[in-house]
């Protein structure tokens, strides 16, 4: 059966049992409408008509069996028709199913493709996470990416991957993490929960964790994503420390705006109250019932100030702020009360106005007593007016006295107007002795002579208290101290009722000195007060001042003496210098040509003895010379590298001669001492003024101690010792067994004319000049003195690590190299000039004269060819030769120069001579040393400027 024939049954069945089933349906209504069923209840008796209705009885059934008949056919053709779908749409199935295994394994290609690119992607996103990412499965961890080795500190992946999950999870947290593994087992999503992980350092950390579970083949695996949130934590707990103090301030500030005692009023940007402090109902009155939400400013600003606190409200709602103000205020009660007002504006962020915050105090007892204090200063000023004007009375008198009566009077009419006084007494302070004399007496309106009054001892009485303490001492019950004393000096009447009650002592000082003590007596009781004590203090001291003055009157003899010496040794001085200066001069052209003449002749020559004794003369001579400039102290100051044990050696068969047989000088020198930098005639002249100090303290003869020694002064040392250097130094000690000098004494013992000489056999300068000469060699020193036990100088002068400059032989003429380089030589002395022009022609040099600065530099400027040196003389008329010396280097710059000088070191200083490079010869010199000099000079290179 084909297709078509298997459709068309079933349909043509249907029509079939479709014609049956009508049929049957007919008969059954045809049987109803001829009462078929009626008729055959009667059938016994109604037997003739029953052949019909059998008939039809038996259509029905033959209808109804091929109703059934039909029926079941038509369920088997139903069912074969079924079956034939079902393998119809089996073999279709079967189809699409070959089909779709064809496209699926395409596709399954395709999605495995993408599927490892998603992988890959997923692997690059997971490694490049700032998250920590691990996977465990069984609690073991196979996947940690590079943010989790990061996290815990781990070397590389390898040292995380196999361990426990719990590997780096300290045991406090174990439970919650096993707890929540458990719930992902069971399908539980549990939130991220914070834990605390170990670092392979072994710190902690915080960390927030999210765990999701998955299948991993066979086996139940989680993803674990962990966070650091250290710094989250830390700024979630300074953000909430931040909170809890502004939260603790603003209640602070709650509970200071309720129980501060200063009124404090807000108000919204109409200036209606909106907070009224239990501060504001204590000072106004007004309740904070009656003045919230009310122009309360109305209420407490008396009516006559309305107009000015609307200005001030319209000032603060522009922005202006108020620091404070005084205002005049109304309580409930219609009080006056003042008030200090501070007032500024509230804002918002955006500069919107929102209302304004006053404070205001109650000032009004402050007010009076500032009203009260200020009658007070008023009235103290009026008294301090009248006190500096008693002072500047007695200031002027006392500037005038010259007598001690006239400046007692002076004290007295000053007491007398500012002070409760009815007797003064004026007593001068023996400090040695410890004893005061009464000066001045005076009681009851008159004077008394105190000369009948003897010494008194300083005792512990009103005014031995005073001169002891130095303070002014108030005794308002005077007269029980009188009474517990047993004795006292009476001076004028004492009667009944005449007896002081109060007392007053104030001492009378100059420059820290108590040179006496005033003593003021009052018969009212309680008289004294602090005010009374300021202007006594104020008043002695003044008298002090003027008593010391009076007593400096009897030395201003003496100090003319010594300005007159002073005077006399300036003026020898500069005679000295002057003789010294044309004496050179004439040394110089002696010694010279003596030298020459010596040079040019034969030692056979019947001259040569004569010139070598002129040649001795003209040395002596320049040593006298030298003399007379120390003594004037205007030689020239060189410093050189020196040994001070060759010093004091030379120096010690003068120095024997010097003191005298009578007293013995002991040298006692340290071996290896080290190098000095000074002048050795400076140092000559600090050992000559010692050594000679220490002879005239012992007129009967003694021992004088030279020593030399070194020592290192540290920094402490230098810290408690004013103008001392650390480091390394060279000791000069020259003690005596002399007489000795107090304290006093060794305080001045360095000050210009302080002498403890008798008049005429000491001028105060030799020991300032012997500090002067020390620190100028950047030393410094000391004195240890004790009466009776003699006394010891200690000078200290730097050590240096130079080597010791040798002097040159005198007798070493070949030596002397000489030259061909042209000179000019200005020398205003003739036969100065000549001697030098001879000397320098002689050793080959060209030399060209003139006789002032002037001339000078006209050559200068003339000469065509060079000048390789200007020697010239320092101290000249119209020019000196500093100044040619300056021109000279303008013009000629690559000239040198060579002073030469026999003038004072004052000269050099005025005619600016002080560079330590500058050339120098001293006058008078020998040929040799000038062209010794000269080549040495010209030797030294020319630094030339590009």
């Amino acid at each position: 059966m084909n297709e078509n024939e298997s459709r068309r049954r079933p349909n043509a069945i249907a029509k079939d049992l479709i014609v049956i089933c009508t049929g049957l349906v007919a008969a059954l209504i045809l049987a109803i409408q001829l009462e078929l069923f009626e008729q055959f209840t009667k059938w016994p008796t109604t037997h003739d008509e029953w052949l019909i209705d059998e008939i039809l009885v038996m259509l029905v059934l033959v209808g109804l069996a091929g109703g059934v008949f039909s029926w079941r056919r038509l369920r088997e053709l139903r069912a074969e028709v079924a079956c034939r779908r079902r393998a119809e749409e089996s073999l279709r199935e079967a189809e699409e199913c070959y089909r779709a295994n064809y496209r699926d394994i395409t596709e399954r290609k395709r999605a495995e493709e993408a599927l490892r690119e998603s992988e890959a992607n997923f692997q690059r996103i997971v490694e490049v996470s700032p998250d920590a990412i691990i996977v465990h499965r069984d609690g073991i961890i196979d996947f940690v990416n590079n943010a989790g080795v990061e996290m815990i500190g781990a070397a590389s992946k390898s040292e995380v991957i196999g361990k426990s999950v719990f590997y780096r999870i300290p045991p406090a947290y174990h439970e919650v993490m096993a707890e929540r593994v458990g719930k992902l087992q069971h399908g539980e999503f549990p939130p991220p929960v914070e834990i605390k992980l170990t670092r392979m350092d072994d710190t902690e950390f915080d960390c927030e964790v999210l765990s999701v579970p998955f299948k991993r083949g066979d086996h139940f695996a989680v993803q674990v994503i962990a966070r650091d949130i250290t710094r989250r934590k830390r700024a979630e707990q300074e953000q909430n420390r931040l909170q809890s103090e502004r939260d603790n301030l603003l209640e602070q500030l709650q509970l200071q705006m309720e129980f501060m005692p200063i009124a404090l009023l807000l108000t919204d940007e109409n200036f209606c109250t909106t907070y009224w402090n239990p501060a504001a109902e204590r000072i106004f009155g007004f309740t904070k019932e009656e003045v919230l939400g009310t122009y309360s400013q109305r209420l407490i600003v008396p009516p006559e100030l309305q107009e000015i606190v609307e200005e001030i409200f319209k000032r603060t709602a522009t922005g202006e702020s108020l620091s404070s103000s005084i205002a005049d205020n109304v309580t409930r009660d219609g009080r006056r009360i003042t008030c200090e007002w501070y007032t500024t504006p509230l804002k918002k962020a955006d500069g919107t106005f929102v209302g304004m915050m006053s404070m205001a105090q109650d000032v009004t007892e402050q007010k009076q007593a500032a009203n009260i204090l200020q009658e007070a200063n008023e009235r103290a000023l009026t008294d301090y007016e009248r006190l500096v004007e008693r002072f500047a009375v007695l200031g002027q008198t006392l500037g005038n006295a010259r007598d001690l009566t006239i400046i007692f009077r002076a004290l007295r009419d000053f007491a007398v107007l500012s002070v409760p006084c009815d007797g003064m007494m004026i007593s001068l302070y023996d400090a040695e002795r410890k004893t005061r004399k009464f000066s001045y007496c005076w009681a009851d309106n008159m004077e008394f002579d105190p000369s009948d009054l003897g010494d008194m001892p300083v005792g512990d009485g009103l005014t031995g208290r005073a001169i002891k303490s130095g303070s002014v001492v108030i005794q308002n019950d005077f007269h029980a101290e009188l009474i517990g004393r047993g004795t006292s000096m009476v001076i004028g009447e004492c009667s009944e009722g005449r007896t002081p009650l109060s007392a007053l002592s104030a001492p009378m000082t100059v420059m820290g000195r108590t040179i006496g003590c005033v003593e003021i007596q009052s018969y009212q009781p309680g008289a004294f007060e602090q005010e009374h004590a300021t202007a006594m203090r104020l008043a002695a001291n003044l008298v002090a001042t003027a008593v010391e003055n009076v007593s400096l009157i009897e030395r201003d003899q003496a100090k003319e003496e010594q300005l007159r010496q002073s005077q006399k040794m300036d003026a020898i001085g500069q005679l000295a210098g002057g003789v010294a200066h044309d004496f050179n001069n004439l040394l110089t052209v002696i010694n010279g040509y003596s030298d020459l003449a010596l040079r040019r002749l034969g030692n056979a020559d019947q001259l040569d003895k004569p010139l070598r004794e002129i040649s001795k003369a003209g040395a002596r001579a320049a040593a006298l010379t030298r003399q007379l400039l120390a003594f004037s102290r205007r030689q020239m100051l060189q410093a050189k590298v020196l040994d001070l044990n060759s010093v004091v050696t030379e120096m010690d068969t003068m120095l024997q001669r010097l003191i005298g047989e009578d007293v013995d000088l002991v040298t006692i020198l340290k071996p290896a001492l080290g190098q000095i930098k000074a002048d050795p005639g400076q140092l000559e002249q600090v050992m000559l003024n010692l050594v000679v100090n220490a002879r005239d303290a012992m007129p009967k003869g003694g021992k004088i101690t030279i020593e030399t020694s070194h020592a290192y002064l540290d920094e402490a040392y230098a810290r408690e010792h004013a103008g001392v250097r650390c480091g390394h130094h060279i000791v000069l000690t020259i003690s005596d067994t002399g007489s000795g000098m107090d304290a006093e004494t060794q305080k001045r013992i360095f000050d210009p004319f302080f002498t403890t000489k008798e008049v005429g056999k000491g001028t105060g300068l030799g020991l300032a000049t012997v500090y002067g000469i020390v620190k100028q060699s950047e030393g410094s020193i000391w004195v240890y003195s004790e009466m009776g036990t003699g006394t010891t100088f200690k000078v200290y002068i730097p050590r240096v690590d130079e080597v010791v400059e040798e002097e040159e032989l005198a007798g070493n003429r070949g030596s002397v190299p000489g030259g061909s380089e042209t000179i000019l030589l200005v020398e205003d002395e003739d036969l100065v000039r000549d001697l030098a022009v001879e000397i320098l022609e002689e050793f080959g040099y060209v030399v060209i004269t003139a006789a002032n600065g002037e001339e000078g530099l006209r050559i200068c400027k003339e000469f065509a060819g060079g000048i390789d040196l200007l020697i010239s003389d320092v101290v000249m008329p119209r020019m000196s030769g500093r100044e040619l010396a300056q021109h000279i280097s303008v013009l000629r710059p690559e000239t040198r120069v060579l002073f030469m000088s026999g003038y004072t070191d004052d000269a050099i200083v005025r005619h600016g001579i002080l560079e330590e490079d500058m050339a120098f010869i001293q006058k008078p010199f020998l040929p040799d040393a000038l062209a010794r000099k000269a080549r040495e000079v010209l030797d030294i290179p020319v630094l030339q400027v590009a």
